[in-house]
């Protein structure tokens, strides 16, 4: 892509926007975005002490991906970046200043283009998309945060000394579950009322089945009774849970419909402007309550729909635990809880 227009290729778009179909002819919500463009790993957008030739790009590029889309229903959703960062994950405040004018300039360009883009579901992560407050704290301030569908992502692999590591650790100890129930706790704290995506979770193959498993009902059960909605990331390698090839599960007892917790699917709602929008994403310790029931495991759109005119605003206040003890803080970005 180059400048001024930075045009996406046409074949590639085409091949995104086919998969996306291929998600919706399936049942499925798929989200959409810009996947190692800004994570410091040598993508376009990077974060100098001018940020203004980036602005511009992403204006560019948010515009064409937002159009291609606009066809779309609220099965389809848009999410500005994966896992933000300057080089070496530095989390600076400079990095931070410029992530909150990018994602600016990501959600005016996909309401600029109107039609059902201009009241889509878009994900919005802080730097590093790490469970930090501080890091948070700084996306909260942005001039479009009261966009009412909005939602934050987080990317936990909590405790990363078992998430992220493939030194063996026997997760499941009293004080473990403790630890864990209070690292979500936490992050309802940092984010009142918002819609709450665990965008990544999971633990690495290196470690012992038995406490993989231990940790995935846990943790599925924990983020599920707080009203977020957790993703596992499958990359295809250590934390692959089932094969591409063949579809088969290669670990069936982490599949979140072989979880006794997880066998009724969570229904919730983002409410939005138009109707009833996407099922699973509203996040409020209430509407959990009302909006869990026993659903086929063949796919959340088979789910029956029980409130045709939810409330306009994603965000109802939630209360913010009181009395918690916080988990340990842990140094570090990407999964790694801190503040």
């Amino acid at each position: 892509m180059a400048a001024p227009t930075y045009t996406i290729d046409a074949t590639w778009m085409a091949q995104v926007v086919q998969t996306a179909q291929w998600a919706m002819d399936a049942g499925l919500y798929a989200f959409v975005n810009t996947h190692h463009e800004a994570d410091g790993n040598g993508g376009w957008v990077t974060f100098p002490a001018d940020p203004t030739p980036v602005v511009a790009e992403v204006t560019a590029v948010w515009t064409q991906i937002a159009t291609a889309f606009l066809a779309f229903d609220s099965h389809l959703m848009l999410e500005c970046f994966n896992e933000p960062n300057e080089g070496g994950g530095g989390a600076t405040t400079q990095a931070m200043t410029d992530l909150n004018q990018y994602l600016v300039a990501c959600v005016n360009a996909i309401r600029g283009t109107g039609g059902a883009n201009a009241t889509r579901v878009i994900m919005i992560q802080g730097i590093g998309a790490s469970p930090s407050q501080t890091g948070i704290n700084s996306v909260l301030n942005i001039s479009v945060i009261d966009d009412p569908n909005l939602i934050f992502s987080v990317h936990t692999y909590y405790p990363t000394n078992f998430g992220l590591s493939t030194t063996p650790y026997a997760w499941g100890s009293a004080s473990d579950y403790t630890s864990m129930s209070s690292s979500v706790t936490q992050l309802l704290s940092w984010l009142p009322g918002w819609g709450v995506v665990i965008g990544e979770w999971g633990s690495e193959s290196a470690q012992a089945t038995a406490n993989r498993v231990l940790h995935a009902h846990a943790y599925s059960r924990d983020t599920a009774a707080a009203g977020m909605c957790s993703m596992w990331w499958d990359n295809g390698g250590s934390y692959a849970i089932f094969n591409r090839t063949t579809g088969a599960e290669t670990y069936p007892q982490l599949s979140m419909h072989s979880s006794p917790e997880r066998k009724r699917a969570l229904r919730v709602r983002v409410p939005t402007q138009r109707s009833p929008a996407p099922d699973e994403l509203n996040h409020t310790q209430a509407a959990l309550k009302a909006h869990i029931e026993p659903c086929p495991k063949k796919g959340m759109a088979d789910c029956p729909r029980e409130d045709p005119n939810p409330p306009r605003s994603l965000r109802r206040k939630v209360e913010s635990p009181q009395g918690v003890v916080p988990p340990p803080k842990e140094e570090g970005h990407g999964g790694q809880q801190t503040d």
